[in-house]
């Protein structure tokens, strides 16, 4: 299903449903899809991790402190572990950006040379005994997260909570916007797109509230995301440029053209993501906070729907219920 509520769903059921779905999808990529398609089947687990630890965040205030602490470690750690087995490919794609969008600037062959050189660095990701055993010993990790999914998710989860989670979010990315607009250094970029990430994946889990209105908003932060993101993988370029010298002494061309180049494309993503971000943040969070949940409020009905906190016993006995630790779904 969708990275999102139902419309008839109960907040805890949704809650404990999405995050069975995503910890299912990382598994079953890393167990039944690496032979067959190793770049896309990590990258799509780490994709589901992130989901994961952002669905987290959104019910925190709903999660025993310790619970949530432990929990988020395990899903982050996990997305670390796989995050080297993709770096030389997005070294490779990010390059191919650059030379598409700064075309002309300098000779193909300078381009071409670098490319070679970071082919040649590139692991035949998922041919080599390294790559598996990492992909096995995370999938084994997810699977005992997998265990114990109830510990988060199978009790009632009330609106306040959420609302509480994506208040916190909210006032990250605005914090985190002000820190680029002071001084826009990696860092500072960096924390800025994993709060933006945040706050994306929390507005598709709440599409229901107002899908025309919840998903205009998704869109806009997805195209945050993407700006900001293609920054970070410049920066992480730009350092391998100079600081890898192992790489560079393969390279006959000097390289300080092609590092002022990704300075001046970084120039223009930053200036993009900061007009969008400005509207993105513009709300007070109280003006935020309070329009969701007029949102939230209008879409209640005493029947059980989302926007109506009633019988909260029964939704967390009926999470429960759905929510079997150890079968691989939702029954």
């Amino acid at each position: 299903m969708a990275y999102r509520l139902l419309p008839d769903e109960d907040l805890g059921e949704g809650v404990a449903r999405i995050a069975a779905e995503e910890l299912d999808s990382a598994i079953g990529e890393l167990r039944d899809n690496l032979a067959e398609d190793p770049v896309n089947a990590i990258h799509s687990a780490r994709k589901s991790l992130k989901k994961e630890r952002a669905l987290l965040r959104l019910v925190r205030e709903a999660v025993y402190p310790d619970v949530y602490r432990d929990e988020n470690e395990v899903f982050r750690d996990a997305g670390r572990r796989l995050s080297g087995t993709r770096d030389a490919q997005v070294a490779l794609q990010t390059l191919d950006k650059l030379r598409e969008h700064l075309a002309g600037r300098l000779p193909a062959a300078t381009f071409d040379a670098l490319e070679d050189a970071l082919r040649s660095r590139t692991p035949r990701t998922g041919e080599g005994s390294a790559v598996r055993a990492v992909a096995s010993a995370v999938a084994g990790d997810l699977e005992a997260a997998r265990d114990r999914l109830l510990r988060w998710t199978g009790h009632a989860i009330s609106w306040k909570q959420i609302e509480r989670g994506l208040d916190r979010t909210y006032k990250r990315g605005r914090a985190a916007l002000a820190d680029v607009e002071a001084d826009p250094d990696d860092e500072h970029l960096h924390e800025w797109r994993k709060r933006a990430k945040d706050l994306w994946y929390h507005q598709r889990v709440l599409h229901p509230l107002w899908p025309e209105i919840m998903e205009a908003q998704a869109d806009r932060l997805d195209q945050l995301g993407e700006l900001l993101g293609d920054d970070q993988d410049l920066a992480n370029l730009r350092r391998l440029l100079t600081t890898d010298h192992s790489l560079t002494s393969t390279v006959a061309d000097d390289l300080d053209p092609v590092v002022e180049l990704i300075d001046l494309r970084r120039a223009q993503l930053t200036d993009e993501a900061l007009r969008l971000g400005r509207r993105v943040y513009a709300e007070s969070p109280k003006a935020y906070r309070e329009r969701h949940q007029s949102y939230y409020r209008a879409r209640g009905r005493p029947d059980g729907v989302p926007g109506h906190d009633t019988d909260v016993e029964t939704g967390a006995v009926s999470a429960r219920r759905r929510l079997q630790p150890g079968t691989g779904s939702v029954t």
